[in-house]
């Protein structure tokens, strides 16, 4: 009896193993639906505007990376209902030979109480007894013998429930993965679709090769620039904070390092700069969508939202600058110890400098173009050795 409690025991842990895989492996899939309908409704108003832009093909980009994502997810999915289901298959068949070693077991019982059932029989078997001590054993054990025999029926009736549970899960298994396949399918097609999209696009944004090299070489002026903004301002704040008799390099007074700490610990976990979003470029040096043997800096990751979003903080903090790049917009500067985050491609601020500001709050109005928005993040630390930037995807939840 023992043994089988133990059993049931391993049974509900392992149950319980696999529903939070499960929940976690759809809980990724709902995330990245989301993603694609909000990729999906952008592209579309960016159609409405019948203009190819690079922001469309980024987002076309993204969207495609976001289905090829999503079709391995429920590809784990199923992989998972085939090792849950093949599973639920050796226990039945294994429980289907307990019940019938247990059942066989029972008849045998059932067949020697039936032979042994008189009370008279039971009282001569305990008077034959040599001594009080031997009829008190008899007498256990046909307690004993009772006892187990209603056990037997108990563990019958359990093995033959744990049997029907599963060939119901097995069933429910079986329509969950009929359903996931038949999204695959969908999804397939959907993939098939968007890179037809992609490469019209490409074809088209190819044709004004000068164009493009023209609008680079403007965007690269404007990060440039938006640079020299930052160094500039946390150059400024370093040496007005800086005391004369202070040892080299820069100095925090006890509450910006602790600003500082509580923002390192937060990494990973920090909210996006945008209720809503996905990221279209990532920080570092990429090839260029379109021009061949061209490569792209990104200081910071950008984001495409909803037309008129508003940006917000990532962590509490100080507005230590607001920086306006002639034809990029506004950007806010925020300082936590030595850390700052940067929000750029504003069209509108609505917090001044030296301002406290919350986590979440909203700092501005995103530039809106073709029916949506881009925000521009960046995130920099300032150290001993000098200005640092750091890989906001690395800090923010996902």
């Amino acid at each position: 009896m023992r043994l089988f409690f133990i059993f049931i025991l391993a049974i509900t842990v392992s149950i319980h193993g696999t529903a939070q895989s499960k929940q976690d492996l759809q809980s990724a899939r709902d995330k990245m639906l989301n993603d694609i309908r909000l990729t999906n409704n952008l592209i579309s108003k960016s159609k409405i505007a019948q203009q190819s832009t690079q922001g469309e093909l980024a987002l076309l980009n993204k969207q495609i990376q976001l289905r090829k994502d999503l079709m391995s997810s429920m590809k784990r999915e199923i992989n998972s209902l085939d090792t849950d289901m093949a599973k639920n298959e050796k226990l039945i068949k294994e429980k289907e030979e307990e019940l019938s070693s247990l059942k066989a077991e029972y008849s045998k019982l059932i067949f020697l109480a039936y032979k042994n059932n008189s009370s008279y029989d039971k009282m001569t078997y305990i008077f034959a007894s040599d001594d009080f001590y031997q009829a008190w054993r008899r007498m256990r054990l046909l307690k004993d013998v009772a006892a187990y025999r209603q056990d037997q029926s108990v563990e019958i009736l359990k093995t033959k429930e744990i049997m029907v549970e599963k060939n119901q899960e097995i069933i429910a298994q079986k329509k969950e993965k009929l359903v996931l396949l038949d999204a695959q399918k969908k999804e397939q097609s959907s993939l098939d679709a968007d890179k037809k999209d992609m490469e019209i696009g490409l074809a088209n944004l190819k044709k004004d090769e000068q164009g493009l090299k023209r609008k680079l070489k403007d965007q690269q002026k404007k990060q440039q620039d938006l640079n020299k903004a930052i160094e500039k301002l946390i150059a400024d704040e370093i040496k007005k904070a800086k005391k004369p008799d202070a040892p080299k390099g820069f100095s925090m007074t006890p509450e910006e390092t602790l600003n500082a700490k509580n923002f390192s610990q937060n990494k990973g976990k920090l909210p996006w700069p945008v209720e809503r979003g996905v990221i279209t470029s990532s920080f570092g040096v990429h090839a260029h969508p379109v021009l061949r043997g061209i490569e792209v800096t990104n200081n910071g990751i950008d984001i495409a939202t909803e037309a008129q979003s508003m940006v917000r903080a990532m962590y509490e903090g100080e507005v230590s600058g607001i920086i306006e790049i002639p034809g990029q917009g506004m950007a806010v500067v925020l300082k936590h110890g030595s850390y700052r985050t940067v929000y750029s491609n504003l069209k509108e601020v609505i917090v001044s400098k030296g301002q406290m500001v919350d986590t979440k709050q909203n700092l501005g109005v995103l530039i809106s173009n073709d029916g949506r928005a881009e925000a521009h993040l960046e995130i920099w630390q300032v150290t001993s050795e000098g200005m640092k930037k750091l890989d906001p995807a690395a800090w923010i939840a996902r």
